[in-house]
């Protein structure tokens, strides 16, 4: 295997490194562990030249929602692809012009080596992008990333990469790393979340968010205020790791990731890789109730509340009498019944490099 010296950048920084984008110096590599990993070692290749091609990007499908968010889309993406070729990165854009779209390059866009299928948008696009790339073969899957261009960004805003050039940095320092995945059956269709799914008034506030969409990420907390005027619950079959729940509820969330909407902290102890989901469930309440939880979503103190139910597990199933609204990555879907398991560390995002 042949590196090239010119084109190649850091993009894992060791120690001696703290530039991202810093070309490769005699001082870096001499800071390499002695001690590599036994599929490098076993093919007797050089500390230099384990360094030079542990995590390295060389090609980016960049795919961008131009209606996405309340920014031009399009001049964040050429943003973005004169950043990475200015870092060695060579970088391809892809504008959507229709839902699917995202999803269908996700699942045809050939697989090559040290390359990065990135979104950027919201988590929409970012959804389209997984469960495109879901429909692969696992040996054809490619790291994914997103660059936040869009009004709901929870995932980012959980890893405090909120900013699209604080995200575009943390791609060139990276690595790909393995996350979780929600596997939802919905009527049978297989679809996959990565930050939340959940039923009740999270999908009907959502759904109602997103004909508020003038409002921009304010529009989250109008809606969710519009759904406690309106107190709506409905009767659920709830199982949840094998054990009935059957109730009256307000709403049924399942989290992998700790932020949802603008800012509110649903589930403050969900984590993206620990092979669990945060299920909170919120029975038939009052809405003095309804708005004294609301309010405790900015810091997360509603979980200590008794009127809620907040547990870490690995699969629940939902079934109502009649077809409902459901959401999904804050995407909207219609179902009588919704089974979801967690599927541990089932795709690689590129993420910095954990300290």
């Amino acid at each position: 295997m042949k590196s090239s010296h010119k084109n190649t950048f850091l993009t894992t920084p060791p120690r001696a490194c703290s530039l991202i984008g810093k070309r490769v110096t005699q001082t870096a590599i001499k800071s390499i562990p002695k001690s590599i990993p036994g599929e490098w070692r076993s093919r007797k290749i050089s500390r230099k030249r384990f360094f030079m091609h542990r995590h390295v990007i060389q090609h980016i499908h960049l795919i961008t929602n131009p209606k996405g968010g309340v920014g031009d889309n399009l001049a964040l993406a050429e943003q973005a692809r004169k950043f990475f070729f200015s870092h060695g990165v060579s970088c391809e854009v892809h504008s959507t012009a229709a839902p699917g779209d995202a999803t269908q390059w996700s699942a045809e866009i050939p697989q090559k080596p040290q390359t990065l299928i990135c979104a950027m948008g919201g988590d929409g696009t970012m959804h389209e992008v997984i469960n495109g790339m879901m429909q692969r073969e696992a040996t054809l899957r490619m790291p994914v990333a997103l660059i936040p261009g869009g009004t709901g960004n929870s995932f980012m805003e959980d890893l405090g990469l909120i900013h699209p050039r604080s995200a575009m940095e943390s791609i060139l320092g990276g690595s790909p790393q393995p996350i979780d995945l929600m596997e939802c059956g919905l009527d049978g269709a297989i679809e996959y979340a990565f930050n939340v799914c959940g039923w009740g008034m999270m999908a009907s506030g959502n759904q109602r968010a997103e004909s508020m969409r003038w409002m921009g990420r304010s529009r989250y907390h109008a809606a969710g205020l519009l759904e406690i005027m309106h107190c709506r619950s409905n009767h659920a079959q709830l199982e949840v790791d094998g054990k009935d729940l059957s109730a009256e509820y307000h709403l049924i969330a399942a989290s992998n990731s700790r932020v949802v909407g603008k800012g509110m902290l649903m589930s403050p102890h969900a984590k993206h890789d620990d092979g669990l989901m945060d299920l909170l469930m919120l029975k038939k309440k009052g809405r003095r109730t309804l708005m004294r939880l609301f309010k405790g979503l900015a810091n997360g103190t509603h979980i200590q509340d008794p009127s809620v139910e907040y547990q870490q597990i690995r699969e629940f199933r939902v079934r109502t009498p009649q077809s409902n609204c459901w959401n999904i990555d804050g995407e909207v879907r219609r179902a009588n019944e919704m089974s979801v398991s967690i599927r541990s560390g089932l795709l690689n995002w590129w993420l910095p490099e954990k300290r």
